[in-house]
């Protein structure tokens, strides 16, 4: 199945071959489909391509570390929210990059 390519329009094929993707670990790698101008799909191939287990393991290892960062700083949020105490900048603004990181880190596959 690696490296096999799947018509876009051959549905049933696709679904076939989903089971033994699952088993092979392996997933369809969507770059190769045509899109309107709206962003729906009209055409085009999936190719199949191995999973890096190992590169998937360490995003969500950098992502668990990033909302330990959010989740041990929370309490300068909490304490604002309850008393007005002023958050440190320096803390508003690592708290923005490392919710956006976590966002690109999930949105990249």
């Amino acid at each position: 199945m690696l490296g096999d390519k799947i018509n876009f329009s051959d549905i049933s094929a696709w679904k076939k071959a989903r089971v033994q993707l699952d088993e092979n670990k392996e997933y369809i790698s969507p770059k190769h489909i045509i899109c309107d101008n709206t962003g729906n799909a009209v055409g085009g191939y999936y190719e199949v391509v191995a999973i890096d287990e190992d590169t998937i393991f360490q995003k969500n290892k950098q992502i668990a570390e990033l909302q330990t960062y959010l989740n041990n700083t929370d309490w300068y949020i909490l304490r604002h929210a309850e008393t007005g105490a002023i958050i440190p900048d320096g803390v508003l603004k690592d708290r923005q990059l490392t919710r956006e990181k976590i966002s690109t880190l999930r949105e990249d596959k």
